[in-house]
């Protein structure tokens, strides 16, 4: 599957989840919001920074796993846990662990 077509599905994966977290958001309160905020946005941030690295063009179907990584990672850990472990947790798992396309 190309990533044109793999996006949908990850919007489709998205969409699925909003009910729970809807529901996370009213069960405990802010701090699972701020944990979504936090680790979308680190993701993002160091998508930005390795595409740049790599001087690859910047899409948005690129950032759409990195995002779908990071809401479960938001999701997962409790609320208002410290930002510094929400980095390291989206850090080591969408750049660490995810193959990536190497330039020679």
């Amino acid at each position: 599957m190309t990533k044109l077509k793999l996006l949908p599905n990850i919007i489709f994966v998205l969409a699925a989840l909003s009910p729970a977290l809807i529901v996370m958001l009213y069960q405990f309160g802010w701090g699972t919001a701020l944990n979504l905020d936090i680790a979308i946005g680190s993701a993002l941030f160091l998508e930005l920074i390795c595409l740049r690295l790599a001087k690859q063009k910047i899409h948005l179907n690129q950032f759409a796993s990195s995002i779908l990584i990071a809401v479960f990672i938001g999701v997962s850990l409790p609320p208002f846990s410290p930002w510094w472990i929400i980095v390291f947790a989206t850090v080591s798992y969408t750049h660490l662990t995810l193959p990536t396309k190497r330039i020679v």
